[in-house]
């Protein structure tokens, strides 16, 4: 029960002969009375009225009274109410003398659905005051990246969300929220939090904010991963007038730039001269404990190629068993256009490599990866664990010079995997042969680094 500070009083001053409160709802802009009757050896108050009012939604006050003989340190009433959307106003009267045992005003705070007004000494002009609800649960507290997997570089949205559930509003609303290393903010959209708000490129810092009876506001900030991995962003608790929130985490997830599950490159002047794929496994994905030969595979890849001509059209398509720790190769020429399903051989072409876990389920255990770049799925594709670069003839001042430069990281979308997948199908369905690469070299091949 909420406990008020008590004025003095005697033992002789004053006795207590009626004291009741009939329960009953507010409704809206709506108020409720009860008659308190009391002899006072000092002064004479016979119908003194006690309301109490809901001014913008319904309060339910049930009637359990509670009376202390003369001679206690006071005299209390104790209402019974639900908390509505808004504070209750508690309003003292005093009778045309102006004497009243009585509450002097100010704000009163409760948790508790049942709060108490004390009566003390005699003679105290009461002038009203205030009961607050205070909020008994705490805020929900949430954040969240969109999208929460990106490559190094990149930029996400995070958004933090504070929701009110409580029928009345939570203030002081105050947390920190510092990045991970790695991760630092371009930009962000102004909350609709009130208090302050500090937005840094290393941190949040938010203090004295308030969120309306059944609300929520936002923070928003554009982040920008500046180095690989899982970056764990996790922020202070949510302190406020309501119960401490638990403090709020997301994870962004930034593939570095060469470890990526799908990746593009070119190879122009391909009449001149040939150009060169290198493709490895960086063991992402697990690997055999002692190595290739020892025991059950583990972290096997299959790398699916996909080449374009500039008509858009796929010339060629086939797959790469790429295991922990090893590079293979091709060459564009030898093996992506050397038997083209159109039967013209591309000046240029646009090569695309999809990874995914080799083995029944993505398991990563299998050996083979016929036919898998047309039966790639979804589930089967890895996150990390491929690096690729690729060789390209520039013209120079005299010749061609060869240079070497790492696949683009790229997404791929629903539409563009069911098309790879469902055209490379097609090919090898042909059965001609024509349009299927031949496959992969152990080894690696280089030119000269751009």
């Amino acid at each position: 029960m909420l406990a008020f500070c008590l004025l003095g009083l005697s033992a002789a001053s004053a006795a207590i002969t009626t004291f009741s409160i009939v329960g009953g709802t507010l409704a809206n802009g709506s108020t409720f009375s009860g008659t308190v009757t009391i002899d006072n050896t000092l002064g004479t108050v016979t119908a003194a009225n006690i309301t109490v009012a809901g001014p913008s939604s319904p309060d339910t006050c049930i009637a359990p009274v509670a009376q202390f003989a003369a001679g206690s340190p006071g005299y209390f009433v104790q209402f019974s109410c639900t908390p509505g959307a808004s504070p209750l106003q508690l309003i003292l009267t005093s009778d045309a003398a102006g004497d009243l045992f009585g509450y002097t005003g100010g704000a009163i705070n409760h948790s508790a659905p049942n709060f108490s007004l004390f009566f003390g000494a005699p003679n105290v002009l009461v002038t009203g005051g205030t009961l607050v609800n205070a909020p008994s649960t705490a805020p929900t507290f949430t954040k969240a990246f969109n999208p929460s997997t990106i490559f190094q570089g990149q930029t996400s949205t995070l958004t933090i969300t504070i929701t009110n559930p409580n029928a009345v509003p939570v203030t002081g609303l105050s947390f920190t929220d510092t990045y991970p290393s790695g991760m630092t903010a371009v930009n962000a959209q102004p909350p609709n939090c009130g208090g302050t708000t500090v937005f840094g490129f290393t941190s949040i810092t938010q203090t004295n904010g308030t969120v309306a009876a059944g609300g929520s506001c936002t923070f928003t900030t554009t982040v920008q991963a500046t180095a690989g991995g899982s970056l764990v962003n996790t922020t202070s608790t949510l302190t406020s007038n309501a119960p401490t929130a638990a403090a709020a985490t997301a994870t962004l997830v930034a593939i570095p730039v060469a470890d990526a599950a799908f990746q593009t490159h070119y190879a122009a002047n391909l009449n001149m001269g040939e150009s060169y794929i290198d493709i490895a496994n960086t063991g992402a994905n697990g690997a055999s404990p002692q190595g290739p030969g020892f025991g059950a595979s583990a972290g096997n890849i299959c790398v699916n190629i996909y080449a374009f001509d500039p008509s858009e059209e796929l010339v060629s398509c086939c797959s790469c068993l790429v295991t922990p720790d090893q590079t293979v190769d091709l060459g564009v020429v030898a093996n992506l256009t050397s038997k083209t399903l159109t039967g013209v051989v591309p000046t240029s072409v646009t090569v695309k490599l999809l990874a995914t876990l080799a083995g029944m389920g993505g398991s990563g255990t299998g050996t083979v990866c016929n036919n898998s770049a047309a039966t790639a799925t979804t589930a089967a594709i890895v996150p990390s664990g491929m690096s690729a670069w690729g060789t390209t003839l520039h013209q120079a001042a005299t010749g061609y010079s060869t240079t070497e430069t790492p696949f683009t990281p790229a997404t791929l979308s629903t539409g563009e995997l069911a098309s790879i997948t469902g055209r490379c199908a097609a090919i090898i369905g042909n059965a001609s042969g024509f349009g299927i690469c031949t496959g992969c070299r152990s080894g690696a091949l280089g030119g000269s680094k751009f």
